[in-house]
């Protein structure tokens, strides 16, 4: 929800829930990096730095002095596309084989005690 004011010449900045748009002059672009996108970001922190500043949240400041309704983040989504997710993938499962390995050892732990206590 955006308040206009006759004397501006811009749409002033807000916060959509997603990202902070700049104020930007009527008829206008504005253009944020997807970098600065918290939904973005938080897919995976390690990969924002692959992003860097090459692909960009846009949305138009209308010539009737008002943010259009929907921003266009289909460069952030390509860039997210792109990034290999191996590592990450490759984390999760050392870290389930972790858990699972030590759950075991665990396991045989408490039978090799109850059997040492029996007399």
């Amino acid at each position: 929800a955006s308040v206009t004011n006759p004397h501006l010449q811009e749409c002033p900045s807000f916060f959509d829930g997603l990202v902070c748009w700049p104020s930007t002059g009527y008829g206008s672009m504005a253009n944020v990096s997807c970098s600065s996108v918290k939904s973005f970001g938080d897919i995976n922190k390690e990969a924002i730095p692959e992003l860097g500043f090459s692909a960009f949240a846009y949305r138009l400041c209308s010539v009737e002095k008002v943010w259009e309704k929907k921003a266009n983040y289909t460069e952030c989504l390509e860039a997210i596309s792109e990034i290999d997710m191996t590592p990450l993938r490759n984390k999760r499962i050392l870290a389930y084989l972790n858990f699972y390995l030590s759950m075991t050892s665990l396991i045989f732990l408490l039978i090799s005690l109850f059997l040492f206590s029996i007399k």
